[in-house]
């Protein structure tokens, strides 16, 4: 019974532990979380929380008897057994005693049309303290384009004081206040480009190569005149009217990168990732992370890789937990409150 007891108690004050250090991640940054949570002392803690659970399969027989309490704390063992699995240290675990010879993280840049297979990474995480590890296949980016929104914003200027400033609807007259009369948007580029078509030169919303979001607009003065202006996003000097200035943001929608992996010498996977849908090869995720461009209008994509070892085991843990909950809180009580029939 005291064994019980002290089990039980040892159970709150871990649970309790977690609490505070929960709250103290969130307080600390992202990246300073994640050493912290990786760092010596709170292996130790993940160990000793994970000791205990399982000892509690075996000195309280009700775990094993219930179906519920069998699965949230089975859950348990798995989420923690399986992000220290997935840390630095179990992939330093995995290298010397496993021979499964990868990184927990990484940074992969790619020039369009390029194939790349070395990762940045921290070098106190490197086996030989080098900042490039290089994978046993490599990653083409045939494509990288940018996807916008509909609308953009609008920023009115009068001797740096705004005027205006809200959503550029397309067709939708702007009255702007005092003397300085209605704006109309009336077309947006993603990539405005001047060409010659036939010996006349045109304004097109070119595709592939570059990225000039423009806003076309009609300015309708007090007086009566009206002229059409072009405002460039990434040349705000070029958007001055006679009696104001204008500044246009586009909006971006989506980043995604049109990818090759490349084995062998072969082509064995295709793959378009976005932000929140990534590449997964090879033991690895590959995240669209940010993207860089180029005074010669080409693109290159950043892609954030990070390592998928013990993250099905991790996606195992919540599933039996959310089961085991489930099954305690709603399912269990309907079976037991059902009532039976004398026959």
């Amino acid at each position: 019974m005291k064994l019980r007891r002290y089990l039980l108690w040892a159970g709150v004050i871990f649970i309790v532990i977690l609490a505070f250090l929960s709250v103290y991640g969130a307080f600390i940054g992202a990246d300073k979380a994640q050493q912290f949570f990786n760092s010596m002392p709170l292996a130790v803690y993940w160990s000793a929380f994970t000791v205990l659970l399982v000892v509690s399969f075996y000195v309280f027989p009700r775990f094993r008897r219930q179906p519920g309490l069998l699965l949230m704390h089975l859950g348990g063992v798995l989420i923690i057994g399986g992000s220290m699995f997935s840390s630095q240290g179990g992939h330093e675990i995995q290298r010397k005693f496993f021979n499964l010879d990868k990184i927990a993280k990484g940074q992969m840049t790619i020039h369009e049309g390029h194939v790349e297979n070395h990762l940045l990474v921290d070098p106190n995480t490197h086996p030989d303290k080098s900042n490039v590890w290089e994978l046993p296949f490599g990653i083409r980016l045939n494509d990288f384009r940018l996807e916008y929104y509909d609308a953009g914003s609008l920023t009115v200027w009068v001797d740096e004081n705004s005027v205006w400033s809200g959503i550029a609807t397309l067709d939708q007259p702007i009255k702007l206040p005092g003397k300085y009369g209605t704006i109309i948007p009336l077309k947006k580029f993603n990539n405005l480009q001047v060409t010659s078509v036939d010996g006349k030169m045109q304004i097109i919303d070119a595709e592939g190569l570059g990225s000039n979001p423009a806003l076309h607009v009609l300015v309708k003065r007090v007086n009566g005149s009206e002229q059409k202006h072009y405002i460039y996003e990434n040349f705000a000097a070029h958007s001055r009217e006679d009696a104001f200035e204008m500044s246009y943001r586009s909006s971006i929608a989506d980043y995604i990168s049109e990818l090759e992996v490349i084995e062998n010498g072969e082509v064995v996977l295709k793959k378009d990732i976005e932000v929140n849908d990534p590449l997964h090869y090879g033991g690895y995720h590959f995240y669209q992370s940010e993207y860089r461009t180029y005074k010669d209008g080409t693109f290159a994509t950043v892609l954030s890789v990070t390592s998928d070892s013990g993250l099905y085991v991790v996606y195992t843990g919540f599933l039996f937990l959310c089961l085991g909950i489930m099954y305690h809180l709603w399912i269990r009580p309907v079976f037991k409150n059902r009532p039976t029939r004398n026959l």
